[in-house]
Parts: structure tokens; sequence; C-alpha cells
């Protein structure tokens, strides 16, 4: 699932997809997210569209999931 999830994050329009999940969808129904963003990070912080997604992970993340996504960043 986390293949299909980074393929969303760096695509053209499919990064606008989660982005808007993000926004509209509650911390715990985004955790997929988070998960494929902390799995591939590196891979994602890298591309012009993943960095997008990155960036709003961050303002919309609860406390924990900030934690573990500057855990794997570290």
């Amino acid at each position: 699932m986390h293949d299909q999830n980074l393929t969303l994050i760096k695509d053209l329009n499919g990064n606008h997809v989660i982005q808007k999940c993000l926004h509209r969808l509650s911390a715990e129904n985004n955790q997929f997210i988070y998960d494929a963003v902390c799995a591939n990070c590196i891979e994602v912080a890298s591309h012009k569209h993943g960095c997008c997604v990155l960036q709003r992970c961050f303002d919309h993340a609860t406390i924990s999931q900030k934690v573990a996504t500057i855990y794997i960043i570290k």
C-alpha cells in the first residue's frame, strides 16, 4: 500500500489529492499518509511534489505524528 501512496505523493495531480486529504480528514484517518512519508522520507523530501506534501504533513499533523516524522528524518 505504501507504494501506491508514494506514487500519489510524487504525482503532479495526485499530490493535490493527498494534500486535500491532509486538510479535510482527521489526523487518525490520515495516518496512512504519515506512514508512507515516514517509510520513504528521503525520497518524498527530495521530490518537488513530495516536498509539498511533507510540508503539509507538518501543517496538519498531531504532535505524535510530528515527532514520528522528525525521528525518521534524523
